[in-house]
């Protein structure tokens, strides 16, 4: 069994199996090796959960950061690289070329807020093609451009997604859930396919972490509207919208707004039926159907089999640390003088090993979060078994 399956006989049957989740998530070595190449930006968006950074090159530098990613990817199977941005510069696309030379089977995401444009010409001259590309879109123009702190933001990403077949393979698009765009799904969904801009368009709900985050958190009403939405664009495009959650707190608005009896009834279905699907189980996620929305919900307690993420000093951190500075993160203390050594797990260099900082880093998790984020996990699922 798998860790994911270890957490949903927790929640559904009240069984203790702490003790399996965190062996199985040791022998889930993620495939993905994603890194944030940059920390400055040159967006100021509401739902991001960065602080205002200079330029991390030097820190990149340092750390001689494209040998790190590269070691990283040799020692998994199916390899598969992600630029996690914040935006691309050039000096990425050398990154970008040594992972197609050193591994041809590779694949390689970028996510991007349009930007990319700018180095249109570095990647034919260095022949270099994604397999992957999304540029998120976070509603109609003047919610975007609200959300994103830019008024010129919406048309620089149509722009990047009109050109997008140009550098990759397939090309997406992610809605943020916010307070300001909850009721854009349908419209911004019907405009994306009508063009045919994108194969696949995925919605998230925003996880906050900075004072500019809270003010714009959807509400349990917004919710509601989002949801008839949802199910408007689930049942127009079926095999093409995504909708993940990562949070137990917006699972919960999703149990409000249908009502948790029929949630919990989704959640528990072992097989397929007139009312719907039977559960289904990922990597990592439980897929449940409810109104023929699938809802893809990856608990936070074992998120950390998703991806192994490098930070833009060659540090394996965990999301979320991301609302700190570098220079916050590698003295262990913020700003506002909290302790903050548990958002890292290791510095790495050229020659660390994969598999063994993987599973240090499991129990260094489970230690800080991953126990916690569990409990919380249990209580929700038994607010809404209960109703």
């Amino acid at each position: 069994m798998n860790s994911i399956d270890y957490w949903y006989a927790m929640v559904v049957e009240e069984r203790s199996f702490e003790k399996n989740i965190l062996e199985a998530m040791k022998r889930e070595i993620p495939c993905m090796v994603s890194a944030i190449l940059e920390r400055s930006c040159n967006l100021s968006c509401s739902h991001c959960l960065y602080t205002e950074s200079l330029s991390s090159k030097g820190f990149s530098e340092s750390a001689d950061i494209t040998d790190v990613i590269v070691n990283m990817l040799t020692q998994v199977e199916r390899p598969f690289f992600l630029h996690e941005g914040r935006i691309l510069r050039k000096w990425h696309m050398d990154v970008f070329s040594l992972i197609r030379q050193k591994l041809p089977e590779a694949n390689i995401g970028l996510i991007d807020n349009g930007t990319y444009l700018r180095l249109l010409g570095a990647f034919r001259e260095q022949k270099i093609r994604l397999n992957w590309l999304d540029i998120s879109l976070d509603g109609a123009e003047t919610a975007h451009n609200l959300q994103r702190g830019n008024q010129k933001a919406y048309s620089v990403a149509i722009t990047g997604l009109e050109s997008a077949r140009l550098v990759s393979d397939k090309v997406t698009s992610l809605m943020t859930l916010t307070s300001i765009n909850y009721a854009d799904i349908s419209a911004t969904v019907d405009m994306l396919f009508s063009r045919a801009l994108v194969d696949e368009f995925h919605v998230t709900t925003m996880t906050p972490y900075l004072p500019s985050n809270f003010s714009i958190e959807i509400t349990e009403e917004e919710f509601r509207v989002a949801w008839r939405q949802l199910v408007n664009v689930f049942q127009k495009y079926p095999d093409k919208i995504f909708f993940k959650i990562y949070r137990h707190q917006d699972l919960m608005k999703i149990a409000k707004a249908v009502g948790y009896e029929k949630f919990w009834k989704a959640f528990t279905r072992e097989s397929d039926s007139p009312e719907g699907p039977a559960v289904g189980v990922g990597d990592g996620f439980v897929e449940i159907v409810i109104d023929n929305v699938a809802v893809r919900y990856f608990p936070a307690s074992i998120v950390l089999t998703e991806t192994f993420l490098i930070d833009a000093d060659g540090a394996y951190r965990t999301g979320g640390a991301q609302q700190y500075t570098l220079q916050e993160l590698r003295r262990g203390v913020s700003n506002q003088g909290d302790a903050i050594n548990q958002y890292t797990f290791t510095p790495l260099t050229p020659t660390s090993k994969f598999a063994q900082v993987y599973e240090d880093s499991v129990n260094y998790w489970w230690k800080y979060w991953g126990a916690n984020f569990l409990s919380q996990e249990k209580e929700a699922f038994q607010i809404i078994a209960k109703g």
